[in-house]
């Protein structure tokens, strides 16, 4: 598509050879989707990407399309076709390039920062200049505060802007990450990613091992270990990612801890059928149990239900304590 009103602009074929990325205008996140790879596998590349004349005689800075021409390279396409733009100040291509992106998606917060640190660091623009040509673009207010918070996470390392990516975390809840050293940091998203917590919960656990961090005086992977440590390594992950969640908040919080032993401690004296986990009601917050039968056939599963049923009734009445 060929911007409206625009002036000096070709439509150009050009081989993927003579095309060099101008890694200034890339600021689209994650870099190298695999859905756009089977995509231009399929029917190539559509859309024109953006370039611009280099310095070198018969070369091209790539400024627009970076994830198709990524494609169309790991595809080894020879050529692929281009909007050549002539004679433009530099920043004006960028903010071209920002305004055409943003008319057919979404900016998440990563991509934000990527593009808020390279009109900085990259043009020399302040934030008094960005504010009333680049922030209206992204439907950004016209912050210092959320300025400052987008130039700090374009500084986060890769662990943590995959975390904020892919659970399109907001910049509201990246607070407690940009308190965190730069290898705690890292930990924690790494962390929260491996073990697959969802947004509520990795906003919750990053804001409760940071207090923990502050009140004990040590490090992230010194919590984490210790969770880890707490929480069997032989049952479903979801039910190990529940686990390893209210351990991180038993911690904080001793009275729960608690409860929480003492509760493991009596589903331990039923001498339940392996497969068979009880989870209480979060933070003991309730009246219900719920008892997870796991099992491969159908006999295993009948068997850990008569279990269940059979099971001395003293001792089960024990589980229902804190009530």
């Amino acid at each position: 598509m060929i911007p409206s009103g625009s002036k000096n602009i070709k439509l150009v074929e050009l081989k993927l050879e003579d095309i060099r990325e101008d890694d200034r205008y890339s600021f689209s996140y994650p870099a190298d989707p695999p859905a756009l790879l089977k995509s231009v596998k399929k029917t190539g590349v559509i859309s024109p990407v953006w370039v611009t004349p280099s310095p070198d005689e018969g070369l091209f800075n790539l400024v627009s399309g970076f994830r198709r021409f990524t494609a169309a390279r790991k595809l080894r396409i020879e050529t692929i076709t281009a909007l050549l733009f002539e004679n433009r100040d530099q920043f004006e291509m960028f903010l071209l390039c920002v305004e055409e992106n943003a008319a057919s998606r979404a900016f998440n917060q990563v991509e934000l920062c990527f593009i808020v640190s390279s009109a900085t660091e990259n043009f020399g623009k302040s934030f008094n200049e960005l504010v009333d040509v680049l922030f209206p673009i992204l439907g950004l207010s016209k912050s210092r505060k959320i300025y400052n918070r987008l130039v700090d996470l374009a500084r986060f390392g890769p662990a943590s802007h995959d975390l904020i990516a892919r659970l399109k975390m907001q910049l509201g809840s990246v607070t407690n990450l940009a308190d965190l050293g730069a290898d705690d940091r890292e930990a924690i998203c790494l962390w929260l990613t491996e073990n697959n917590f969802g947004l509520s919960k990795s906003v919750k656990l990053i804001e409760t091992i940071s207090e923990i961090c502050g009140i004990e005086k040590i490090s992230v992977n010194a919590v984490i270990g210790g969770a880890e440590a707490d929480t069997p390594s032989d049952i479903d992950p979801p039910q190990r990612g529940i686990k390893l969640f209210d351990n991180i908040m038993n911690r904080r919080n001793p009275a729960l801890k608690q409860m929480q032993d003492r509760f493991d401690s009596n589903v331990r004296d039923l001498k339940l059928p392996a497969g068979v986990t009880v989870i209480p009601p979060k933070n003991f917050e309730g009246k219900n149990l719920d008892f997870v039968i796991k099992a491969g056939d159908a006999k295993r599963a009948v068997d850990s239900a008569k279990a269940i049923s059979g099971a001395d009734k003293v001792k089960l009445a024990k589980l229902f304590d804190w009530i």
